[in-house]
Order: structure tokens, then C-alpha cells, then sequence
């Protein structure tokens, strides 16, 4: 089951690549995805929680903005 799961979920990433016109192969955007961090933290006296994706490289930036992937 996991193995199709992984299979139906990369198709579907190189479809998404396919129509959004990228240049990045799927392997490529999984790589770049390694990548990318997120810090969450909680503020001591009100516990709000903060959640921030750490964007440093061109290409990171590139992929969140075809994806919408900013918080």
C-alpha cells in the first residue's frame, strides 16, 4: 500500500509540475523540498503559536510561490 501511495503521489507531483510550466523535474523538487524549514514556536506567556517557512535560496522561493507554500 505505501509503495502505491508513493507512486499515485509522485505522479500527481509531475503532473502539477507539468501544468504549472516549471523546469524542475520531480526529483528535483524533492530535493529542493529537503530543503526548506519551518519554525514553529509558542510565545511562554500567551501561547500563541508562530509558524514561519525559511526560504533562503532562489530556488526555494521559486518553488513555494508555484505551490503557494508561504504562511
Amino acid at each position: 500500500m505505501g509503495y502505491f501511495a508513493a507512486c499515485k503521489i509522485y505522479k500527481e507531483l509531475e503532473r502539477q509540475l507539468k501544468e504549472k510550466k516549471t523546469r524542475q523535474s520531480p526529483e528535483q523538487v524533492i530535493d529542493i523540498l529537503k530543503t526548506i524549514l519551518m519554525v514553529r514556536f509558542t510565545t511562554p506567556y500567551s501561547q500563541k503559536i508562530y509558524e514561519e517557512l525559511i526560504l533562503n535560496t532562489a530556488e526555494q522561493k521559486e518553488l513555494a510561490s508555484h505551490f503557494n507554500l508561504h504562511l
